[in-house]
């Protein structure tokens, strides 16, 4: 469960992302956030933080320190729309699949801020979702990488094919439960 503190920096960031989105004109970004695309079906990126920064910051989300130091942020919008993209590098598939695999029991358990969690297989990719803090959530591996993708209902399954490189229709529909 994250604590209100947590969950107000969460607030923060996504609030943060909206006034990027509206007022960018190129990105910014502080340090280096490599292996973000530099769109999201169609939303730019705006903003990017990466090293030591991005882990620090995927750490407060947690409470405690989870991110490898080779992790990033990325903050993407255009005409009201955002989504964010958090990326953390793991030294290899291995720790990559360890990391995956701890945050899935954690968010089947459900969290005041996120629950009704499902395990999809979409083409060859495990995808996790849930729901919360008005906005889809997909975690998944590409390689070592571990992406959480952030996303507004609306630009949910487009978003996350764009990031799987997968036609739109292989991504399941949504049913959005009750009260997220």
């Amino acid at each position: 469960m994250l604590p209100t503190s947590r969950l107000g920096t969460l607030l923060i960031v996504t609030l943060l992302g909206t006034a990027v989105a509206v007022c960018a004109q190129e990105p910014r970004t502080h340090g280096t956030a490599a292996g973000l695309p530099a769109t999201i079906h169609q939303l730019p990126l705006v903003e990017s933080v990466g090293g030591d920064t991005a882990a620090g910051a995927i750490d407060r989300l947690h409470g405690t320190a989870v991110a490898p130091v080779t992790s990033a942020v990325g903050l993407y919008g255009s005409h009201g729309l955002q989504a964010t993209l958090y990326l953390s590098r793991y030294a290899s598939d291995e720790d990559a699949d360890a990391a995956l695999t701890a945050m899935a029991a954690r968010l089947s358990e459900g969290t005041p801020e996120f629950g009704h969690h499902e395990t999809q297989q979409i083409v060859n990719t495990e995808v996790h979702r849930v729901f919360g803090l008005r906005q889809v959530h997909y975690v998944f591996l590409r390689e070592r990488d571990l992406l959480w993708l952030a996303v507004p209902l609306q630009l949910a399954r487009v978003g996350l094919a764009d990031l799987l490189d997968v036609p739109a229709d292989s991504v399941p529909p949504l049913e959005v439960p009750p009260g997220r």
